[in-house]
């Protein structure tokens, strides 16, 4: 009887959940109530539901797996309910509709997350994505003389596929991608405008030093630019086939290789990237090898090593110099994450130290009297607001009732009357350029007293500073938010520069398939995800709560840096889906496929 009674309260718990389920999914997707896909979201949330408990009873997770589905399927949720809201709640007015439907929602999409993520972390902590090789020597593995070419010179072979394949890319853009940032700092680099660290003057002085040389080889600009674009190609490749080797040493199953070779060769983003003139294109490799580093000296010491290997350290000291200079949140992310290395990562602690010193003495070397003594002019004040000011900017949006002496002080700096027909809730340039039309310098030279005043002003106006800071960072932490047009920028921008693209690969037929490529993920389910910097955080949290129930926190400790990088686009990103901002995070996310 007893066991009856426990079947039974299962089954109206599983029945209830199941019906909280299906009213949320039919919200969200605008079903009415008499469709028929309703039945079919019950008896699946249902089913579900059963094989879930029937799941956790066979497998007996650990309290850890539980804690951490539930932490990660409760963020998911708050994500869905927060970043979709007005889908959600569309044509919901009422006080009292809106408190019962935001409890349905939330008590729907968490029972669905938690299942799903949970079940996900129990299924990967059965399950190995590498085969028992960890101790293998990479020179043993290398010269191995069975298996295929990838798995003898899974570095060679990488490098020259990726070249091959982006070399197509290369052909029909030369000399390279320039936009207006690429064009901007073109003109720093041939006098035309002043030496800034707008864009990172480190990267400015690399380009610089390609251009040059390719002038002298060459005496055409256009010509000279191509250098560059394949110093890039050739250092991205390079790092990808470093990431392939250290996959093979720490023995990634060869399928899920043969996987990740083809993301980066074929992926149409990867090659339209790799000869685009950005900065966040370097930086998201060197993120790459960053994070490829510290996976190898989490495998050292689980290995039972003690010293860091000399040719890994000489790499990690060039790395992190790079990592916190090629991007103006480099540093911040580089800083974030030295304490969890070193409290995590104790068998190499002294080197560590050692090590961390050494890269941010250099650091700050470059970024304080290096750069006192060749920049020319700082990049604007205003620039570095784009939480604050789109905040601000959605009360008068939003039309909420301001206080004169509010309305004043805002007044200063901006014309408060062109607010509303000027705001953009998905890009802060905007508001910064009416702040520019008004008294920059007036924001400038009065930081802590509009510190003070934003602050006040958010605890007079907390919702709309809210809706400000979702619309304006919800591209990051939620998948389905429309990207902006990735990879579809020919060649050189129009410019006042006189240069001008030269493709060799050209023609109506390439050009189309040039089109197809890069509109396949936008079309195909799955095969897009890759292009959702939301998709790419959730999947960087599903990976971060594998590696924390399996491996442990010096394992977590690897996550920090993309989290640190996506940290600080969530505190001060100028667009709400700018795809290039998340990239990092996206290409190191096959070396944690190792702690799977």
């Amino acid at each position: 009887m007893k066991i009856r009674s426990i079947g039974q309260s299962a089954m109206i718990r599983h029945l209830l959940l199941s019906f909280l389920i299906t009213v949320t999914m039919m919200h969200w997707l605008h079903f009415s109530s008499v469709h028929i896909s309703g039945v079919i979201v019950f008896a699946l949330a249902a089913g579900l539901l059963t094989a879930y408990d029937r799941f956790l009873r066979a497998k007996r997770p650990e309290r850890t797996i539980l804690k951490t589905g539930a932490a990660l399927g409760l963020f998911f949720t708050a994500a869905t309910v927060l970043a979709d809201r007005d889908n959600l709640f569309a044509g919901i007015h009422s006080r009292l509709f809106l408190a019962a439907y935001s409890l349905i929602f939330l008590g729907g999409f968490a029972c669905l997350y938690i299942t799903s993520v949970t079940a996900i972390l129990i299924a990967a902590s059965h399950t190995s994505f590498c085969e028992k090789v960890q101790a293998v020597n990479l020179q043993v593995a290398q010269g191995a003389s069975s298996g295929d070419l990838l798995e003898r010179h899974p570095g060679l072979i990488t490098f020259l596929l990726c070249m091959l394949i982006w070399g197509v890319w290369f052909l029909s853009e030369y000399p390279g991608v320039m936009t207006v940032d690429s064009l901007e700092q073109y003109g720093q680099i041939i006098g035309a405008r002043p030496f800034s660290d707008h864009h990172p003057y480190i990267h400015t002085l690399l380009i610089g030093a390609w251009y040059r040389l390719g002038l002298f080889v060459t005496g055409s600009p256009v010509h000279a630019i191509a250098f560059y674009t394949v110093f890039q190609m050739t250092a991205c490749a390079a790092i990808t086939g470093f990431l392939m080797m250290t996959l093979t040493r720490l023995g990634l199953k060869k399928g899920l290789r043969y996987a990740v070779l083809l993301f980066f060769a074929c992926y149409p983003v990867n090659g339209a990237y790799s000869v685009t003139m950005w900065k966040d294109i370097l930086f998201s490799y060197v993120t790459l090898l960053f994070v490829t580093l510290l996976v190898r000296l989490v495998h050292a010491g689980e290995d039972g090593k003690e010293r860091i290997e000399r040719s890994d350290a000489v790499l990690f000291l060039i790395t992190g110099v790079l990592f916190s200079l090629l991007r103006s949140n480099g540093l911040i992310a580089y800083v974030v994450t030295v304490p969890f290395l070193i409290v995590f990562l104790k068998g190499m602690r002294r080197q560590q130290i050692l090590l961390h010193a050494i890269v941010l003495a250099v650091v700050l070397i470059i970024k304080i009297p290096v750069a006192g003594a060749v920049l020319e002019a700082r990049a604007e004040f205003v620039e570095s607001l784009s939480i604050p000011v789109q905040t601000v900017a959605r009360v008068y949006a939003d039309g909420e009732p301001v206080s004169d002496e509010m309305d004043r002080i805002w007044n200063r700096i901006m014309d408060t009357g062109r607010i509303p027909e000027t705001y953009e809730p998905h890009c802060a340039d905007h508001m910064k350029n009416l702040i520019r039309l008004g008294d920059a310098k007036e924001l400038e030279d009065n930081k802590a007293a509009y510190l003070k005043a934003w602050i006040a002003f958010g605890l007079q106006h907390p919702l709309s500073y809210m809706r400000g800071y979702i619309d304006t960072t919800r591209g990051y932490w939620y998948p389905d938010v429309p990207n902006l047009t990735i990879g579809f920028d020919e060649s050189i921008a129009p410019n006042d520069c006189g240069l001008s693209g030269a493709p060799v690969l050209k023609g109506t037929l390439w050009l189309k398939l040039r089109e197809l490529f890069l509109k396949l993920p936008q079309q195909i389910p799955l095969y897009g995800l890759p292009e959702s910097c939301g998709a790419i955080t959730w999947a960087l949290l599903l990976l971060f709560g594998i590696a924390l129930v399996k491996r442990g926190k010096a394992a977590a400790a690897c996550f920090v840096p993309c989290f640190a990088i996506l940290l600080t686009l969530l505190l001060a990103t100028p667009v709400t889906n700018e795809y290039r901002y998340a990239y990092p995070v996206l290409l190191s996310l096959p070396m944690y496929l190792v702690f799977i």
